[in-house]
């Protein structure tokens, strides 16, 4: 039995150098939505993904998965666009995930972000 670890990515770049091009393209789309949201936002990977910091804190975070990619926020964050978020795949209390047919809601993704640098801020 093979017990070592698999190959985790230590930047965004390697992460994506794996992926196949379109879940490549709708990353890079969430990716820059999210950066859009502030300049103050950092980037690291985080539990083998890349994910976004405000101010040190935890923001969002960005996966590839079996259907496309997927976008993870806080549960407050995703129940303040649940009307926004209705055609989208609601597969837990704090992830959407987008099939590789369908474009990523830059300026939703952005408006998200920006609401959980309020939720941020406000404690």
């Amino acid at each position: 039995m093979d017990t070592k670890k698999k190959d985790v990515a230590k930047t965004y770049d390697e992460f994506v150098s794996v992926v196949d091009e379109r879940s490549k393209e709708q990353l890079e789309a969430l990716r820059s939505a999210i950066m859009s949201a502030s300049d103050e936002i950092s980037e690291k990977i985080a539990w083998g993904a890349p994910a976004y910091y405000y101010k040190g804190k935890f923001l969002v975070q960005i996966a590839t998965v079996k259907v496309g990619v997927a976008f993870y926020i806080t549960p407050a964050t995703k129940a303040s666009f649940k009307k926004e978020l209705a055609e989208y795949r609601d597969t837990s209390k704090n992830a959407i995930q987008f099939y590789a047919k369908q474009e990523i809601p830059k300026e939703l993704i952005k408006n998200m972000t920006q609401f959980r640098i309020k939720e941020i801020s406000s404690k």
